[in-house]
């Protein structure tokens, strides 16, 4: 376990530290992390996302359908660690507030679509973190095909990652945005 005079830090929560099960050491516990708001609360209302550092294991998905924090604020949240669908987020917050307005946002972490894909090197360590890639095709355009979530799988030619359809102003391939050999 983890001990520190200061507190626990997005890492501490976030890293599976060599367990074979990719969930939080902290999952069920409620904790106080810090750290700037990475996405607009508009885009995916009552969720946002928070990084630490712009660094692998410093993001983390915060689930809070009472407040909406702008965009570059560093913030301080309480509640309690969860695992949804295998990603690590807080939940039922007890404590929220600004601690710095208008900190700014760290730059994206530019990765390989292998490395973040399922099964990949890194997926679990970028696991809410600001992240981007380049040069990618779309080589699944309906991987859940008859069903559809939504979802479509890119690749930088280093292996597949899905990207998802969580943002409100983000369909996914509800519509058929992106198709087969698209590249973006």
């Amino acid at each position: 376990y983890i001990i520190r005079d200061q507190g626990l830090d997005i890492k501490d929560v976030q890293y599976t530290w060599g367990y074979p099960v990719d969930n939080s050491p902290f999952q069920g516990y409620e904790v106080t992390l810090e750290g700037v708001v990475t996405t607009n609360p508009a885009d995916w209302t009552g969720n946002y996302y928070i990084q630490e550092k712009d660094s692998a294991w410093y993001g983390m998905w915060i689930y809070d359908p009472t407040n909406t924090p702008v965009q570059g604020d560093w913030i301080s949240v309480t509640g309690q660690v969860q695992e949804n669908y295998g990603v690590t987020r807080l939940r039922n917050l007890t404590n929220f507030s600004v601690v710095t307005p208008g900190f700014g946002v760290f730059d994206p972490i530019q990765v390989t679509t292998g490395e973040i894909g399922t099964g990949g090197a890194n997926g679990e360590a970028y696991e809410d973190v600001l992240i981007k890639v380049v040069n990618v095709t779309v080589t699944d355009p309906f991987p859940d095909s008859p069903g559809n979530y939504g979802e479509f799988e890119i690749d930088d030619n280093s292996g597949p990652v899905r990207v998802d359809d969580a943002f409100t102003a983000f369909d996914g391939n509800l519509d058929s945005t992106f198709q087969l050999n698209d590249t973006i």
